[in-house]
């Protein structure tokens, strides 16, 4: 319905989680605006957004260098300039510091994009 690849694009991805979990909350027609960009820029997105970066601190740079590779393990060790291991090692340190999976279902990784984007970091 929404025009979006699924399958592979992880900025699509998370537009629909958001879409699907908006839809629940809000019937249609509500008067909510439809544009992802728009949503993402209300000042009470900013504040979640900025609440769900925060616990990252320094290893935010590794999240958004997996986020940017469509939270593809090979693409962010690359990208990192590190081993395959060595990214794994970091994403799952990171998921003890939120507390959230990043690499099995259910995933924080859709959150994490939406909060990055929302705040330009990606």
């Amino acid at each position: 319905m929404l025009g979006l690849d699924l399958t592979g694009s992880l900025a699509d991805q998370s537009t629909a989680w958001l879409a699907l979990r908006l839809r629940a909350q809000h019937p249609l027609g509500s008067g909510h605006p439809a544009d992802l960009l728009t949503l993402l820029a209300a000042p009470a997105a900013q504040t979640w957004a900025k609440a769900r970066i925060a616990p990252l601190g320094a290893a935010g740079d590794t999240v958004r260098a997996w986020l940017r590779a469509d939270a593809r393990l090979p693409a962010t060790a690359a990208g990192l300039g590190i081993s395959l291991p060595g990214a794994r090692k970091r994403l799952t340190r990171i998921e003890e510091t939120l507390g959230r999976s990043l690499l099995h279902a259910p995933s924080a990784k859709y959150e994490l994009w939406l909060a990055m984007t929302a705040l330009g970091e990606l």
